[in-house]
């Protein structure tokens, strides 16, 4: 029998490019209700957010987006940027 493997699906907003979602190993539950650019979200969460998600040029996303969420996920993170 092969072992499941923790997976978080991430809802990451981003109010000026719209909703994606993205999905990686492990469990980031931690990071749930982190925005970049939001003062309630404390400068270490805002950076690991961004060193997990986003590069510094186009397209942005070090991951490929989901058109739609999967369905094997054992943790959800609401996520993303403010402008």
């Amino acid at each position: 029998m092969t072992e499941q493997k923790i997976k978080t699906l991430f809802l990451y907003e981003d109010t000026a490019n719209g909703t994606f979602f993205f999905e990686l190993e492990g469990d980031y539950s931690h990071l749930n209700n982190v925005y970049i650019n939001d003062t309630t979200s404390t400068d270490e969460q805002q950076a690991e957010l961004t060193e997990l998600l986003l590069t510094d040029r186009e397209p942005y996303f070090k991951l490929p987006t989901l058109e739609a969420p999967t369905r094997d996920w054992a943790h959800f993170v609401r996520c993303g940027f403010l402008a």
